[in-house]
């Protein structure tokens, strides 16, 4: 798989994610955090998807 193939398969699946399911996603993500044992770490980043790129259709 090409990096651009790559792109417009995960492209497809990123518009296929409802609003809701992304709240409960995020919503157990942080959970997942506040759980976590983490006592050397001050800052934990995470990756959310960019809205505006969820409806752009993939390049064909």
């Amino acid at each position: 798989m090409t990096k651009k193939e790559a792109r417009q398969y995960f492209r497809g699946k990123r518009a296929e994610i409802s609003a809701a399911q992304m709240e409960k996603w995020k919503d157990l993500m942080l959970i997942r955090f506040q759980h976590a044992e983490l006592p050397f770490l001050n800052t934990v980043h995470h990756f959310l998807p960019i809205e505006e790129k969820k409806n752009q259709i993939p390049n064909r």
